[in-house]
């Protein structure tokens, strides 16, 4: 569970800082699922002033982010700027199980007779564990299942994603997935001006994701998202982080490491 109450956090010099959330009102206690889904900001800094801005730094450049990020707190706020095609192949690590794959562009190169002059072999790497893939994909599918993506759920396939507003409205993003496509729409003019009040990633970049998905999608195979070894799904209470039970029946089907679910009911 984090918090979603207003927090000052000081920086270099002892220089005060206060994060707040897009929507300017707070949501105390939550899971962490929930703060991904509803795209809480206050959460997201908690969580990384838990685990380290010089481990998250880490973290990104082992999932193929090449830009030069410094170790702070606004970081997880996308203070830094890195390109739409990096983050895209950094989101593709989740529905891969874990596997990065080096963006390229020429699939082959064949003469005019068919035959086959190079086929580029793809440059790729396991960065993160299966188990740390299917629990991300699955909080991610929560952005789609119950918040700020859920203009996708009428798709009709297994999708998880994630919004994102730049301040100001300059730069609005979605990037998404499928179980066999990822998919990263920004939206933004190049001299950095304003979009245009509540122009946010849900409202900009999401309905262009949600009509190319449709056409990518179509007459292709169903697939579902692949559950390793090592995980487990339980029905949760999406307010307590609890297993559901007779007093609190609301429930979502959540993924966890084996032996990290939660092993108390909601009472």
């Amino acid at each position: 569970m984090l918090c979603d109450d207003p927090v000052v956090f000081k920086g270099s010099g002892g220089k005060e800082w206060a994060p707040r959330n897009f929507s300017g009102t707070y949501m105390g206690e939550m899971t962490l699922r929930k703060a991904l889904a509803l795209s809480k900001n206050i959460p997201a800094v908690r969580l990384l002033n838990t685990l380290g801005p010089t481990n998250a730094v880490a973290f990104a450049q082992k999932m193929g982010i090449t830009a030069p990020l410094e170790p702070n707190l606004s970081l997880v706020l996308g203070t830094y700027e890195t390109t739409l095609l990096e983050l895209t192949a950094a989101y593709a690590v989740f529905p891969s199980g874990g596997v990065w794959t080096r963006p390229f562009a020429i699939l082959e190169i064949s003469d005019r007779d068919g035959r086959t002059l190079s086929r580029p072999k793809p440059q790729v790497r396991s960065v993160i564990s299966t188990e740390t893939a299917a629990v991300m994909t699955d909080m991610l599918r929560a952005v789609v299942q119950e918040g700020t993506g859920k203009r996708a759920r009428n798709l009709g396939r297994p999708l998880g994603g994630k919004t994102g507003t730049t301040d100001s409205y300059k730069d609005a993003l979605f990037i998404g997935f499928s179980p066999t496509i990822v998919v990263g729409v920004w939206v933004g003019l190049d001299d950095h001006s304003t979009l245009g009040s509540l122009e946010t990633g849900a409202s900009a970049a999401l309905p262009i994701w949600i009509d190319f998905m449709k056409e990518a999608l179509e007459g292709r195979r169903y697939f579902i998202f692949n559950t390793p070894e090592g995980v487990v799904t339980v029905s949760m209470n999406p307010e307590t982080g609890l297993l559901s039970g007779e007093h609190c029946p609301e429930t979502v089907r959540a993924v966890f490491k084996t032996g990290t679910e939660p092993k108390k009911t909601c009472d």
